[in-house]
Formats: structure tokens, sequence, C-alpha cells
């Protein structure tokens, strides 16, 4: 048999809604030299049987069952048992246009650069919509890279605005870039875990490739049952290890001072977030929520950053958030929560 151009890593968790859609978009490409790695992250619903049904009739897919990890730890299985040269993630509640895999391996084989990043939409109730893409379409070698995208890659300055979407999927990655980089992942990461992953590949790659917005899309479904739409009780700890690990490999891959201040303006985006996510929780109270604000300010990431940088570029309400947790008092945070 031979070795498949790309590996689809698919972790799959209680999606037995949605799953079927998601095979059946990928069982539809044009292109058909891939193989597809379905990781049953321990689901309690029929994900892995259907998971099982698609890899009986398909050779192509292949299942992995596991206990369950987590996102992480179900994508860094699928990650270790391809066998492709290039990796690309979906989500298995998502799908993808029947071209989508054909431009990906039509640019790499024309341009040989080690990431591709695609077309993406949202997709609610079967209508999609583009998501713009901030970067013109076309091929970057490393010098195009510093000077066109380093300068906003990772935060323009405003909240949470970032030059490339920073998901795994949407994107084509060789392995050898993912298995480098995939150490800054930890499995104790629910938000912001594609960061941990896509920031220093960003970092590494010396060259990529743009398609163009009317190429063939991935298809980002929008739903009410997310959990990143609800209040999240591992949302700071999630965001301690995501920043920590991202400033790590800032420091290995010796990154410059203009991106270590683009990373702090994020964090401090999502220092906002975490804020807000307080809000959701409805057996909290003032009296939690001050504990989780200390906590912020203990961190050895926080005190290092605040008093570094510059935030006026955020809006007001947002920079009321974020002076409120970082030095306001009582009853400024009491204030605020009430906002």
């Amino acid at each position: 048999m031979s070795i498949p151009a790309v590996s689809l890593v698919l972790p799959v968790y209680n999606v037995e809604s949605y799953l079927s859609e998601c095979l059946d978009s990928i069982e539809s490409q044009t292109f058909q030299n891939f193989e597809v790695i379905l990781v049953d992250d321990g689901s309690k619903d029929l994900s892995g049987k259907i998971c099982d049904q698609y890899a009986k009739q398909n050779s192509k897919f292949k299942v992995i069952h596991k206990d369950n990890s987590g996102l992480v730890g179900a994508w860094k299985t699928g990650v270790n048992a391809a066998s492709a040269a290039f990796i690309c993630f979906i989500d298995p509640d998502d799908i993808i246009e029947p071209d989508y895999l054909k431009k990906f391996i039509d640019v790499q084989r024309e341009y040989n650069v080690d990431l591709i990043i695609g077309n993406v939409g949202t997709y609610i109730n079967g209508k999609s919509k583009n998501i713009p893409l901030n970067v013109p379409s076309g091929y970057y070698d490393y010098e195009s890279i510093k000077s066109k995208l380093y300068p906003t890659i990772f935060n323009d300055g405003t909240f949470q605005n970032r030059l490339i979407l920073p998901s795994r999927w949407g994107k084509m990655i060789s392995k050898t870039l993912v298995l480098s980089n995939m150490k800054y992942s930890d499995s104790g990461m629910t938000y912001a875990e594609d960061l941990s992953l896509i920031w220093p590949t960003l970092l590494s790659v010396k060259s990529l490739f743009v398609l163009k917005e009317d190429d063939d899309r991935y298809l980002y479904r929008i739903r009410t049952d997310s959990m990143i739409r609800g209040y999240d009780k591992n949302r700071w700890k999630s965001v301690k290890l995501v920043y920590g690990n991202l400033y790590q490999a800032f420091e290995d891959k010796k990154a410059k001072k203009s991106l270590y201040k683009q990373l702090s303006l994020d964090y401090c985006s999502s220092l906002i977030q975490v804020y807000k996510n307080e809000m959701k929780n409805l057996q909290g109270n003032f009296s939690t929520d001050y504990k989780l604000i200390i906590s912020v300010r203990e961190s050895k990431i926080t005190s290092e950053i605040y008093n570094n940088e510059e935030f006026s570029s955020l809006d007001k309400k947002n920079k009321i958030i974020l002076h409120a947790m970082l030095r306001g008092g009582k009853l400024e945070n009491l204030f605020v929560r009430r906002l």
C-alpha cells in the first residue's frame, strides 16, 4: 500500500449528531490519496461505533479507541499514528468542501512549503459564511514572513485581533513541524489550546502559502452547546498553561521583542475573557471572583507583562476590565462586576 499524501486527524468525543456529515464530506473529496485517523477519546454516545462503521466500509479510515484524555491528548495520539508527511486537523462536527484537500496538495507540490493556510467559513443550519482572510493570498518566503506577517501576526494591538486564524483546522502542516512543536501543547488545556501548537509553528516555518478566498473551504460549525460558549471552570488554568508554554516557545525560538509584545497583548485579551467567563459562573459570587483576580495577579506571567506593556489600543470597556483585574481594589472590581 502506498503512503498517503496527507493524514487527516480527527479527535472524536460525543459528536454522534454531526460525525457522519463530517466523514461523508471527507469521503467526497476529489483528491483521494489520504488517510483518516479517527481518535475516539472515550465517547459515551454512538460516536465510536460510527467511526468503526466507516472504517469497516473504507480502508482509508483507521480508528483508535482510547480512554478520555481531552482534546489535546486525542489529537496528539492521532499525529503519532499518522503515516503521511502532512497533517490536516479536522474537528468531527465540522465539514470540508469537495476540493479542500486538492487545493492544499496542488500548492504543496508546486511551492514545496511546510504550511498552507486555507479558506475557512462558518456553518450553521446548513448555511455557510466566509471568514475573511486578513492575509493576501500567495507564497511567502522567510523574508516575506518576517516583513509582511510578523508585524501583526499574533496581535495587532486590539482585542484578540490576530492576523492568522490560530486554529489547528483550516491548514495543512508538515508532520515534522507538528511533531517538533506539539510539546508546547498540554492535555490540561481546554481553552485556546490551538495557540500552543500554531503559534510555535508560525515561529518555526520558513515558507508558507495562503490560499485564495474563493477556494474550497473548511466549514466550522457554530454550535450553541459548545463548551467555549458556557462557563468553563478550567479557563484560568488553561490560560496559564497556554501562555506559559507560549512564552517558553518564544524563548526557545529566540523571538524578537516586537513578537513578545504581541504575545503580551494577546495574553491580556485572554485575561479579559477569563474575567468574562467567571461572570457566567452561576455558583460564583464576588468572593470567588476576587480569589480568581488575586490568583491572576500572583501569576509570574502577569506581573512581568503588565509592568512593561502599553494597552491603550484596547476599547474602553475591556480596558476597564483589565485595569480592575490587575490593579483595581475590591470596590472597583465590585463595580465592574455589575457592568
